[in-house]
């Protein structure tokens, strides 16, 4: 036998379905689609290894391409039995196909009707077939062409981007291989165009395993290239280097090779584990790429999460460093708040969604996540009923999300959050070791993120209770304000003390610059000056106002606070004129001018206790 295109390209074949074989052979777990691509994967194999005979084995070349016939009328039904059980639809008479291709196999390998004569001249396959062969090629052809429209139609159906991508290079193997079959009937059937149309198909189906993760076992074969490149490598480098060690020290007796052997392999121990390193990390690199960055990704997170106790500083890191490393544009945050129990929208990225979104408890894709134990993928909730069952609003806010995965956040046990990721921006699928590092990372997220809103909570609960302490002892210092007014008006007959205790507790507490009193005679109707502090000039000391005249006299028509905003110009923030009542008329105004603060909403308040104060008093005032 010489070695040439002929047998190379057999050779290769036979390595490549070999290895596929082997690889989905001890794949786990053993799925039935893994079983039915395995005995595709055995016939092609089988094809290859008679090819290669035929051109070995000149004196058995008839047998050898009964067997080369035979294997390809095989892989016919084999990849035809593959699609009914990658596909959900299946045909009802596919009984009836693998009868027939067992009694073709039959018919074919042990009569002579069928193939009428094979042998090599001159180094070239010369073959006939009989009639009878169109019997036997038809149905194959049409067996695997419709074999073909069926992954086209599972393809069109498919929603998941994965699993479009691995039709469609099952698609492109088919179609290779029925082509390469049409040559075996023309004068260029004497030459291997039908193995290499199969090695062409297994190059294509070897790039679904590691790109698409066909069957999902694209951890068997990359695990085999990690360990077995630089294993062949460094073995390789030892021998070589063995091998010019002896020559060069001229090492003839058993004690010299032992002793040229134990040095150099002592040496080549310690010199080429580097090498070894290195060349794993470029393995990691190439073939690993996403991983490599994922494992990168994770180290450093874990380096950094342990040690942020900031809820929205946390949530965001972790959100940035996962959308940065796996290209994804849309991220969220959802935690369960301890009051309802709902999970509530705490961070997000890319998505248009309210910041008061929340799902419920006992929210249908809360009970999945909770109940789910790794990754919930979207395609997975498309097919689930309980979908149709929400509201119309529900399901808006889920499509408004454009989430790919749901991701658990789990902390003793307890459901903490929901860490939901959008599609990537290449728009190809999570592969699953991608899945297994952001599981990972999701399981050491929740506890820290747990301890975050822990802190968060606490810290709020700190804050509210220095906000009482305050206000409590703000409400102490007008008490004790409003007792020594009270003393004051009951112990003194003249008005201008009181009313002066009060000016100075005015100021005081709201930080006013200056702020006068103006008190109604109830003769004439009109406000007058009675009492002031902190003004350059005496003039108000003349103010006279009827009810309704000017901003004390509509403070006194309304019987409310009257807030004038800063003028241009002005000093001021806020100026502020309280009426004061005795027995349910207007008795005097509280002017304050000038970097006095407005109490706010809910507050305790900084004007109303000043204005029971002047309440309490007028009374007791002559």
């Amino acid at each position: 036998m010489l070695w040439g295109i002929n047998t190379l390209i057999p050779l290769l074949a036979l390595t490549s379905y070999s290895a596929l074989t082997l690889a989905v052979s001890l794949s786990k777990p053993h799925t039935q689609d893994k079983y039915a691509f395995r005995w595709y994967l055995l016939a092609m194999a089988v094809w290859s290894l008679s090819a290669l005979m035929v051109r070995w084995r000149e004196r058995e070349v008839y047998f050898w391409f009964k067997m080369m016939t035979v294997s390809a009328i095989a892989s016919m039904p084999g990849i035809f039995y593959f699609v009914q059980v990658l596909l959900p639809n299946k045909a009802r008479w596919d009984k009836w196909v693998y009868m027939y291709s067992v009694v073709v196999v039959i018919f074919t390998l042990f009569t002579n009707l069928v193939i009428t004569d094979a042998y090599i001249r001159d180094g070239e396959l010369c073959y006939s077939f009989s009639p009878v062969i169109a019997l036997v090629a038809v149905p194959g052809y049409l067996m695997t062409i419709f074999s073909i429209f069926s992954l086209r139609q599972g393809y069109l159906e498919a929603r998941d981007a994965r699993q479009r991508n691995r039709y469609r290079y099952l698609i492109l193997g088919l179609v290779l291989i029925v082509l390469g079959l049409a040559f075996n009937f023309t004068e260029l059937g004497q030459y291997p165009i039908d193995v290499a149309a199969n090695l062409l198909t297994a190059l294509v189906i070897t790039y679904a395993i590691l790109r698409h993760q066909l069957l999902d076992i694209n951890v068997v074969i990359r695990r085999s290239m990690l360990y077995a490149f630089p294993t062949i490598v460094l073995g390789t480098a030892y021998f070589l280097i063995i091998s010019l060690a002896l020559n060069f020290f001229h090492a003839t007796t058993g004690v010299q090779l032992l002793s040229v052997s134990l040095i150099v392999a002592v040496v080549a121990g310690l010199v080429v584990r580097p090498f070894h390193d290195w060349a794993q990390a470029w393995i990691d690199k190439i073939f690993f790429r996403e991983r490599y960055d994922s494992q990168q990704m994770l180290q450093r997170l874990s380096q950094t999460t342990s040690s942020e106790i900031d809820l929205n500083k946390l949530t965001h890191m972790i959100m940035d460093e996962v959308t940065r490393t796996l290209h994804i544009e849309r991220a969220a945050f959802f935690m369960k708040q301890d009051k309802k129990g709902e999970y509530a929208l705490v961070a997000k990225q890319g998505i248009d969604i309210p910041k008061k979104m929340a799902f419920r408890s006992d929210h249908p894709l809360v009970n999945r996540v909770m109940n789910e134990q790794g990754v919930l993928t979207w395609s997975e909730i498309e097919t689930m009923r309980w979908l149709k069952s929400l509201w119309k609003k529900e399901i808006a806010e889920l499509e408004a999300i454009g989430a790919e995965l749901f991701l658990p956040l789990r902390a003793k046990g307890d459901l903490v959050g929901i860490f939901i990721l959008g599609p990537k921006l290449s728009d190809q699928p999570y592969t699953q070791p991608e899945q297994m590092i952001l599981m990972t990372l999701s399981n050491q997220a929740a506890v820290a993120i747990q301890n975050a809103q822990l802190f968060s909570i606490a810290q709020k609960e700190l804050e509210e209770r220095r906000g009482a302490e305050r206000s409590l002892k703000m409400q102490l210092k007008r008490l004790s304000a409003l007792q020594s007014i009270n003393i004051a008006i009951t112990t003194n007959i003249d008005m201008q003390i009181p009313l002066l205790m009060l000016l100075e507790q005015v100021i005081d507490e709201l930080k006013a610059d200056a702020a006068d009193v103006l008190l109604l005679d109830e003769e004439t109707q009109v406000l007058a000056y009675v009492a002031g502090r902190g003004f350059y000039t005496d003039a108000l000391k003349f103010t006279r106002l009827k009810p309704g005249k000017g901003l004390a006299g509509q403070a006194a028509k309304k019987m409310s606070v009257l807030y004038i905003k800063q003028r241009p110009g002005k000093r001021s923030d806020i100026a502020e004129r309280i009426p004061t009542a005795a027995g349910g008329t207007v008795c005097c105004i509280l002017w304050c001018s000038a970097g006095c603060e407005r109490p706010g909403k809910g507050s305790a308040g900084n004007i109303s206790p000043f204005s029971f104060a002047a309440r309490s008093g007028m009374d007791g005032l002559p």
